[in-house]
């Protein structure tokens, strides 16, 4: 402000040095759904670019393979918040899985470019069989030269595994530990960035950041697995080469896909929840549930909460 005498005027400060104006900004998957990501005409259509005319310059923003690239504006503080998304369930129940909140807050720098995989949730195959997905975790990575390590996460936040008839579902729930979440009839979760195992051929565990989802007792090249985020972080897909069979696919964000051809009705199937680490699939009865992903945070003043997010996943970030 401008003191004049007894006069005080109000004035705005605009930030010329910023490559664009940006307070903040919520980045969601717009209307893609499974396995895979959107492309850039899809983000781009759920977003308003009249207002946020930089989404229209591709050295600000950009979509590659369902992975959105975002462009630092300024050098200075942001939070940065992340959802995880929820994985399958049974809407007579209502009883899901809800994906993990992660909030921190990082030191930026003009220029930087930041991933941000938005992750999908589980669906759902309740009749006549009983099938439930793996929901995705979010991603925010820095973009770097080469393969991404643990130092370039900003933030992680796991997703949810799949649930079926029951109200007891806190292993399915997107959890804030870096490790994933067992399941109701396997302890093979992911851990460290791995993905997580199933102990039965026909449902996959979750992708990690840096480990693929893995199949039961079948071989993970003989049906693509969930995959890490390093590899691009699509969902699981249980269909085998050759099967004219339909599989319940994994979320985009690394969840476990299912595909209970053997006993559809009597014998439900899970998938796990992807995250930093993988969640561990399941089966067995209706009253079982996958594990979910592993969220991680290297930020400062953060807020780390399970269970929270239902449907897609979602990243706000502002400038402090």
């Amino acid at each position: 402000m401008i003191i004049s005498g007894t006069t005080i005027k109000n004035i705005t400060i605009t930030d010329i040095s910023a490559l664009y104006p940006f307070t903040a900004f919520t980045f969601t998957n717009g209307p893609a759904t499974g396995n895979t990501g959107p492309n850039l005409s899809q983000s781009l259509s759920s977003y308003d670019t009249a207002t946020n005319t930089w989404l229209n310059n591709s050295q600000y923003f950009n979509v590659t393979n369902g992975i959105q690239l975002w462009t630092v504006p300024a050098t200075g503080n942001y939070t940065i918040e992340a959802y995880g998304a929820s994985g399958g369930y049974n809407t007579s129940t209502n009883n899901a899985g809800r994906g993990a909140y992660i909030k921190g807050q990082f030191s930026l720098t003009q220029g930087d470019k930041i991933k941000i995989l938005v992750g999908q949730p589980g669906t759902s195959n309740v009749s006549p069989r009983q099938e439930y997905s793996g929901g995705c975790g979010t991603f925010v990575v820095k973009n770097t030269v080469g393969t991404p390590t643990t130092s370039d996460i900003l933030v992680i936040a796991g997703g949810a595994g799949g649930v079926g008839n029951t109200s007891s579902y806190s292993l399915a729930a997107g959890s804030i530990n870096a490790n994933g979440n067992a399941s109701s009839s396997s302890t093979l979760f992911g851990s460290n960035g791995s993905g997580g195992q199933s102990s039965n051929q026909t449902t996959q565990g979750g992708a990690g950041f840096s480990g693929n989802g893995y199949n039961g007792s079948i071989p993970s090249n003989d049906t693509p697995p969930p995959l890490a985020f390093i590899f691009g972080g699509n969902g699981g897909n249980t269909k085998w080469a050759g099967s004219t069979d339909t599989a319940i696919l994994g979320g985009f964000g690394g969840g476990g896909a299912t595909n209970r051809w053997q006993n559809p009705t009597t014998v439900p199937a899970f998938g796990g929840g992807g995250g930093y680490s993988g969640g561990a699939g399941g089966y067995g009865v209706a009253s079982y549930v996958a594990g979910g992903g592993g969220s991680y945070n290297n930020g400062t003043n953060q807020t780390n909460t399970s269970n929270v997010r239902l449907g897609n996943g979602s990243v706000i970030i502002t400038r402090i």
